[in-house]
């Protein structure tokens, strides 16, 4: 058993050597850097002494030097890395007597420790001191010989070490994310163009400076902290700070840091590496904010099934009251303020609607004068007291093919922008106008088919817009809001709709002029002009009907009941199931023909959809008619816009209801 003495700054290294040589039969005493190893060992005697090359106070090679100056008979083994290979000739300079290369193998330390404490050792260093005052003769007489070779690689190496240098500094100046070589104090000693472009400065600049003075006085200590973990512990790893530009202006970049050391283990500073990270945060913070609206758009879509679901029953139900009642009865005036307050609550519902996820697109001839007239109401709530509205509606106007839904919402949103334009108050004009397009009117948007369109126009009296802003006007996600107060879908939304329906949208800025939005769309076909009548609170229930066997399908009881009772009215034969599974059970009880199924979309167990999947098996001439009161489509897997798949958006009254189940029987089975 020998005596050791392992010196090694690092705890962790030290008691992994202490446990494989205490197995080996070993006693081990530990020194935790050069000056207390010295110390140690001149309070007692050791066997071997195992120390590594790099440490504070006094390195491995004083150690071992000073060692071999007292006790030259106690051998000393160093500890070195890969990465410098000089180490082992400065050991053999110090007189070590072995090297063991991190990284090693236990089997490898003690194997290298047993060798050196073998009495072969030393046989073989009196050997080798011959051998080599043996040969020193040789050597000297060949060292002229190999000067001139040696001169030679030198300045090969050298060269070599000048392209190494010259490779380093093009890649340091060429890469694209941020890098500087900085004092230990902070001070900035060398910056890429790199860097330079994140922070506005030149390098002579930065050099001026610290990383302090660029860093965002709110996250400075914060990279202190981050700083002072890098020197004194393992690598913390990244830190995101946010930094301020030459022009004032806050970018956030991500700080990575390597520390540096010169041969001798001392720290000289550190290379910092900064990769701007603002943009990728922005898109990552619209994600998120996606990812809100899509929460909301649900929970929005939810509320309304439900909502519409009651409103169905509402509507029909007084429909069906008002129609039993003579003009004289008493109850009738009451009935009406019902069914109308109801019908107000249909236009509630599909406005908040319109500001979730879009409803089932369904085109048809539309006059624009009605929807801004039915959305006049809530945007005098929704622009505020200090902002003037002012319509100047064109009498009579043509029609165009539009969701009214959906266009309602294109009306809310040039709203909504037109109001933050205007922080201060100001006047918001919703114009409409005919036009004759022949591809050279002047502001008329050319890509619009030539022919009469329906314009409508939207001008707020706001700080206006540059060129610039209004070039990326309608793109995903831009805005010019500060953060938190837009999400850049707005107008994105509107620009979308409008394409969907054949028309084109141009816009008209200037700073501090206020800003016109200006939508073209082409007027329907066989349209002509015409004043839309305000719509009688008094239902007609002269329903259109026939005698066909239709089934009504929908888990809700009271809508369902309300459709067969419609139905039977109007003659029809009338089944009814609460949800699919039962729907088909009915179907198979059914000893004649099925002419239509009239189902809600979604429902428990089994929905509209595939019940008319599984069911066209059974009956396939039997016509379709969906209805429901989500407005999420998205997961119906059906397009609605073909011949057959005919819907009915919940709530409906009970003339409509007739009308499109007897448009359903006349028309084509679902292609």
């Amino acid at each position: 058993m020998a005596s050791i003495l392992v010196v090694e700054d690092s705890d962790t290294q030290a008691q992994e050597i202490r446990i494989v040589l205490q197995a080996a039969g070993h006693a081990i005493e530990l020194a935790p850097d050069g000056r207390e190893g010295l110390a140690t060992f001149r309070s007692r005697s050791f066997d071997l002494v195992v120390s590594d090359v790099l440490m504070p106070h006094v390195s491995g090679f004083e150690l071992c030097r000073t060692i071999k100056d007292e006790t030259p008979e106690v051998p000393v083994i160093l500890l070195t890395g890969l990465d410098d290979p000089t180490n082992v000739l400065r050991g053999y300079e110090a007189g070590a007597n072995g090297f063991i290369v991190k990284p090693y193998e236990p089997e490898h330390l003690v194997n290298r420790v047993h060798d050196v404490l073998s009495p072969l050792w030393a046989i073989r260093e009196r050997i080798s001191s011959f051998l080599v005052s043996a040969f020193e003769d040789l050597g000297r007489a060949m060292e002229a010989k190999h000067q001139a070779e040696v001169r030679e690689m030198n300045a090969r190496a050298s060269l070599a070490l000048q392209a190494s240098e010259m490779r380093f500094g093009r890649a340091f100046e060429a890469t694209p994310i941020g890098m500087a070589l900085t004092h230990p104090e902070g001070r900035f000693l060398r910056t890429n163009p790199a860097l330079c472009d994140i922070l506005g400065y030149s390098e002579p600049e930065l050099l001026e400076r610290t990383y302090t003075d660029v860093t965002h006085p709110g996250d400075r200590e914060k990279a202190r902290a981050y700083l002072e973990r890098c020197r004194t512990g393992p690598h913390p790893g990244k830190l995101e700070a946010r930094y301020v530009r030459k022009d004032g202006q806050t970018v956030l970049g991500e700080l990575t840091v390597a520390r540096m050391h010169d041969a001798e283990g001392t720290y000289t500073g550190d290379l910092r590496i900064v990769e701007d990270v603002t943009e990728r945060r922005r898109v990552e913070e619209q994600f998120r904010q996606a990812q809100k609206m899509e929460a909301v758009g649900r929970l929005a879509g939810g509320i309304a099934h439900d909502f519409n679901n009651v409103l169905t029953a509402i509507i029909g139900y007084s429909n069906l009251a008002i129609s039993t009642m003579p003009p004289d009865n008493p109850y009738r005036p009451d009935t009406e303020a019902i069914l109308k307050a109801a019908q107000r609550a249909t236009a509630l519902t599909k406005q908040l609607l319109s500001f979730s996820r879009p409803g089932p697109v369904v085109l048809r001839p539309t006059e624009l004068n009605s929807i801004v007239r039915d959305v006049l109401g809530m945007l005098g709530r929704l622009l505020g007291a200090d902002i003037e509205l002012v319509t100047h509606l064109t009498e009579p106007l043509g029609r165009v093919r539009v969701d009214p839904g959906t266009f309602t919402q294109v009306i809310l949103n040039l709203a909504v922008n037109a109001r933050d334009a205007m922080p201060n108050g100001g006047r918001l004009t919703i114009e409409t106008c005919e036009a004759e397009l022949d591809g050279r009117a002047s502001g008329v948007p050319s890509p619009v088919r030539p022919g009469p369109c329906v314009i409508l126009a939207v001008t707020d009296t706001g700080h206006g817009m540059s060129s610039e802003t209004m070039s990326h006007v309608f793109e995903p996600f831009y805005t010019t809001k500060e953060r938190g107060k837009g999400t850049g879908l707005g107008l994105a939304t509107v620009y979308g709709i409008v394409k969907q329906v054949g028309g084109q949208i141009t816009v008209a800025s200037e700073p501090g002029h206020g800003t016109t939005f200006r939508i073209c769309l082409p007027r329907a076909q066989g349209s002509e002009p015409h004043s839309a009548a305000a719509p009688s609170v008094r239902p007609d229930l002269a329903l259109v009907g026939g005698t066909e066997t239709i089934l009504v399908v929908d888990d809700e009881e009271s809508v369902r009941h309300l459709a067969g009772r419609i139905l039977r009215k109007a003659g029809y034969t009338v089944l009814e199931a609460e949800d699919g599974e039962a729907a088909l059970a009915t179907l198979g009880q059914l000893d004649g023909p099925l002419h239509l199924l009239l189902s809600d979309v979604v429902m428990p167990k089994l929905g509209g959809v595939d019940l008319y999947l599984k069911m066209r098996q059974l009956r396939p001439a039997a016509r379709l008619l969906l209805i429901s009161g989500y407005a999420d489509v998205s997961s119906w897997k059906v397009d609605l816009t073909k011949p057959g798949w005919n819907f009915l958006r919940k709530p409906f009254e009970p003339t409509e209801l007739a009308r499109r189940v007897r448009e359903a029987l006349d028309g084509t089975e679902p292609q």
